[in-house]
């Protein structure tokens, strides 16, 4: 029986936005007293609506579609190997590699993006 191997929210990413979207109001800001420059909302609204937008297109395109079936990994539905291997610290994490005929499709996955059973069941099956 196949299922979907659920990730956890991201929220470093929207941390990130929000941080980006702060910046450009305190640069805005600043521009504005030192230059005396109006501070336009029209320019912010666009930034943001653009901002978003790339966010939740890069979002869709490389959404993870990880699938487990009877033991068997599968990555955008072509059957995958599970390499563990440690990052630059010294954490744990495990690469998902999937080949096709024109390349592959390859996705890094640590121990806090996912369950601790799905965890747990990768670490069993990696290489």
């Amino acid at each position: 029986m196949s299922r979907n191997i659920k990730f956890v929210s991201e929220r470093h990413h929207w941390s990130v936005i929000i941080f980006t979207l702060s910046c450009y109001l305190i640069f805005s800001a600043f521009l504005s007293w030192r230059k005396s420059l109006e501070f336009n909302f029209q320019s912010f609204v666009t930034f943001t609506s653009f901002y978003l937008g790339f966010y939740i297109l890069f979002k869709v395109k490389h959404e993870k579609y990880l699938t487990e079936d009877n033991g068997v990994f599968y990555l955008r539905s072509i059957k995958s190997t599970l390499y563990l291997k440690k990052g630059l610290f010294g954490q744990p994490y495990i690469e998902i590699t999937s080949l096709t005929k024109n390349g592959y499709y390859r996705v890094n996955v640590r121990q806090n993006q996912i369950s601790i059973q799905d965890w747990n069941l990768m670490l069993s099956k990696c290489i």
